[in-house]
Formats: C-alpha cells, structure tokens, sequence
C-alpha cells in the first residue's frame, strides 16, 4: 500500500516500485510458500484463525474498541487500558495540545518529498482500521494491529513538540510549561499503575511456569491461547487454530474433541469460559 501510495504521489516511478516491491516479495516468500506447503493456501492459520466479517452484533463493539485505540496511539502520554473515563481523559489532553497550537500559531514546515512521504504512510497504514473492523473479530487485538501507525505518530509528535518548546519562553509561558509537565507526569504516573497494579497482568505466563514446573514433558498439554505457554513448553500444542492447521480444521469441522483424542493431549490448560466454549 505505502509503495502504491509512493507511486501515485510520484515520489517513486514505475521501475523502483517494481523493485522495491520484488525485493520485499523476495523476503517474505520462503514464509509464503511453507504456509502454502502446510496449508494448501497462502494466508496463513493466524489470520483465517481470527477472520471474521462484520454484522449488526459486532459492528458496536468493533469501532468502538478500533476508536478507542486510535486515541490512545495519539496520546502517547497515556494509556487507557480500553477505560471509557480515561478515553475521555485523553481526549480531553488531546483538545488541550490542539488548544496549544492555535494559540501560538505553531505549524510544522516540511520539505515537499517528506511532506509526501508522510501523506504516503498515513494514508497506506490508515486503510488498516477500516480492513480490521471489517474482517477481523478479535477486537482486543486492534492496537497491536494498528501498531504501525506509531511509524507515523511519534516522530510527528516529537517534531511538534520539539517546536512548541522552541517557542517557548520559559518565564512567561505558564500555561504550556504547565501542559508540557502535565504529560510528562501523566506518562509516568499512568506507566506506574499499568505495571505495577499488585497483581500478574498476564496469567499465560503463570501457565507457563506451571506446567514447567508441574507437568513432566511426556505429558501433552494442549492450550486455546498457547501464547507464551506454548513459546516456553515444547510439549504444549496449540489449540485455536492461529499456529496449528489441524486444530483450525478441527474447529471448523467441529471435531476438536477428536483432534484432542488423535493428537493424545492428556490436560488443557486455558481460561474456563474458553475450554466450555470450545
């Protein structure tokens, strides 16, 4: 897309897109072409394993959650943890910088080849919300989906804020020391209770441990959300499919209870209300 985007912008001409582009297929193909070998198709189990397309039910739920992420990737000051209080907290800082730059008639003065790089990746890396809302369920994945729009967001708000500060005069401008020190603050305060919140965030990790610990090697563990567990443990099998062809066969076919007896998994390890589910 951000080469596509290059060429109609005419910052690349036809003979470097083709280029760029073979070099890039180049790359990715040995991992194309196993997929293909393993699967008989080219997309691979991750994204067949979370595929789904949009309908009445889940249209809310799904912008909803893309929106929210969107905010938090604009500030970067503060992490919402997908909290509706704290989404209009940032929203609310989000007015506060805008408020900032009208007042001192701050814009940012680019060259013409990087101004239209920028527009390039902007307009290649947003066309990824619509395509995630649309086909993919797993909307608690959506900011780690849209991950790459960070490409484009930090180094622009560092270039703003590296002019609001040139701009500044420190004796005088209370306000905008006061905002500049509000998000600094916000940052490490809201840094603090993300990590350091009394208790384990990730309870795959405790999974893993355990079964380190617990389950001798001989035994096959077979894990929904294999994650970590599974990166740590040899004998751990995926089970939702996004790793595992067969387990995504057995899923749609509806034979997982087979696939578990064939593949001789003794324990499951997951969250209960993903075991009764599956």
């Amino acid at each position: 897309m951000f080469l596509s985007f290059m060429l109609l912008i005419k910052n690349l001409n036809l003979r470097q897109y083709l280029i760029s582009g073979i070099v890039a297929l180049l790359f990715v193909s040995p991992w194309l072409l196993w997929v293909f070998t393993v699967t008989g198709t080219f997309i691979p189990t991750s994204g067949d394993a979370q595929a789904s397309l949009i309908n009445s039910t889940s249209a809310l739920v799904r912008i909803a959650r893309m929106s929210y992420v969107l905010v938090d990737h604009l500030t970067l000051w503060i992490y919402s943890k997908g909290k509706v209080v704290v989404i209009i907290f940032e929203l609310a800082t989000l007015i506060g910088l805008v408020g900032l730059l009208f007042f001192k008639n701050i814009s940012i003065k680019l060259s013409l080849n990087l101004t239209k790089v920028y527009y390039a990746w902007g307009l290649s890396l947003i066309t990824l919300v619509p395509v995630y809302i649309i086909f993919f369920r797993v909307a608690h994945f959506y900011d780690r989906y849209t991950a790459p729009l960070l490409c484009i967001i930090i180094p622009f708000l560092g270039s703003l804020l590296a002019l609001i500060f040139s701009k500044f005069n420190r004796a005088k401008d209370i306000f905008q020391n006061a905002f500049i020190l509000f998000m600094l603050i916000s940052f490490f305060v809201f840094s603090y209770f993300s990590l350091h919140t009394g208790r384990i965030g990730n309870s795959h990790s405790v999974s893993a441990g355990f079964i380190n610990s617990e389950i001798s090697d001989d035994i096959v563990v077979g894990a929904f959300q294999s994650g970590v567990i599974g990166y740590f443990n040899s004998n751990v099998i995926n089970l939702d499919g996004k790793v595992n062809y067969s387990a995504l066969m057995a899923i749609k076919h509806g034979t997982m209870e087979q696939y578990i007896d064939d593949a001789q998994i003794s324990v499951v390890v997951d969250w209960p209300t993903v075991i009764r589910s599956s």
